[in-house]
């Protein structure tokens, strides 16, 4: 059982969480569970999860988390062997049309990363590097102003101790959060042979 099991009921216990609430709560304790669902290995009920919260989630209560649910579901999309790179390449372009209202360089750099991603999976390696470049010149432009992008305050950042260890000191709080969704996701999982774990095992999140 272990910490396995118990992230497992801590899961469970947040999405009856999330259905005493709505709006951007509700959909980031709800990606929150796909993501503990997908590193787990139920990359399938992580894909529910994340087409739930966006199926349920209205753009116009938080722009950024509208924006991050479908980088993060177009992500997952990019797992499976073959990869849903369509799937993946509607959402991104979901989330380039609404760029321009959010005013938001990081999420610019997740998208173009997860765009470079596409391309390499689709053979197209000049857009690959087209793509790598701009998110370089971005990222650099971002670097000389020096100005961190501010954390909308709708995006408050909790859920902190959600699944943090195992056993009577692991617990839930009462202060929600953006979940990690973007961050590791925003590379591809490592190689089997360079982790030692089977590709469908690499530990990903949304």
């Amino acid at each position: 059982m272990g910490c396995g099991h118990d992230a497992a009921r801590h899961a469970d216990e947040l999405l009856t969480v999330a259905g005493e609430v709505s709006g951007a709560l509700w959909a980031q304790a709800v990606w929150t569970v796909a993501n503990i669902r997908v590193r787990q290995g139920d990359r399938d009920t992580g894909a529910e999860l994340m087409n739930q919260a966006i199926d349920g989630f209205d753009g116009r209560d938080d722009l950024i988390i509208w924006m991050r649910l479908r980088l993060g579901a177009a992500r997952l999309d990019l797992l499976p062997v073959p990869p849903g790179t369509e799937s993946a390449r509607q959402r991104v372009q979901e989330v380039q049309a609404a760029l321009p209202f959010a005013g938001a360089p990081t999420i610019e750099q997740q998208l173009l990363a997860v765009r470079a991603r596409i391309a390499v999976l689709t053979g197209d390696l000049d857009e690959a590097r087209t793509v790598l470049d701009q998110k370089d010149t971005a990222l650099a432009g971002l670097r000389k102003r020096g100005r961190p992008e501010p954390v909308p305050p709708s995006s408050p950042h909790g859920w902190r101790r959600f699944g943090a260890g195992c056993g009577p000191r692991a617990r839930l709080t009462s202060r929600p959060a953006l979940p990690r969704l973007e961050a590791s996701l925003a590379r591809p999982p490592r190689a089997a042979h360079r982790t030692g774990r089977h590709p469908d095992r690499a530990r990903v999140e949304l």
